[in-house]
């Protein structure tokens, strides 16, 4: 069995052809702690922008409510909860939805059913396998709540 070179610095070979790729999901997986350590040891701020003027005020330029992401940033102490805290959230914002559909107020359904939208997208990032029951049910969730946005939205989409 041949021994695979070691990787060498990019700035010294100057071409990526001879680094091999090993890495699968599996890996990815398994070195989940360093980033829940990371998460603890440094908080919101290891992975994302603390300030609203920031990521926060991206998402919120991007349609998200500003005390949303904040709310559930707050809740998410590790990285597993991150998928946990989005869905948490997003349910909450789809029975909004819902229930102001069922009032008859359609603009304020599609506003609550984009923000769920926008958490179920969060809570799919990161599930990297297509045949995975959480990313097949996170995208029908998605789509569900979407359809649901261009039927009540005032604009063709």
């Amino acid at each position: 069995m041949a021994k695979q070179p070691r990787i060498k610095r990019l700035d010294r070979i100057g071409s990526t052809a001879e680094i091999p790729h090993t890495r699968n999901i599996e890996s990815i997986k398994s070195q989940r702690w360093i980033a829940n350590r990371l998460y603890r040891l440094m908080g919101r701020g290891a992975f994302f922008w603390e300030r609203p003027e920031e990521a926060l005020g991206a998402n919120v330029m991007r349609g998200a409510n500003y005390f949303d992401l904040k709310d559930t940033g707050d809740k998410i102490k590790t990285m597993d909860e991150v998928p946990k805290e989005n869905i948490r959230t997003a349910r909450r914002l789809e029975s909004l939805g819902k229930r102001e559909e069922e009032a008859g107020h359609p603009e304020t359904a599609c506003e609550y059913y984009y923000r769920a939208c926008f958490f179920y997208l969060g809570a799919a990032w990161g599930i990297f396998d297509s045949d995975n029951e959480e990313l097949i049910w996170l995208t029908e969730k998605i789509q569900s709540t979407f359809d649901k946005v261009i039927q009540h939205n005032g604009h063709p989409i």
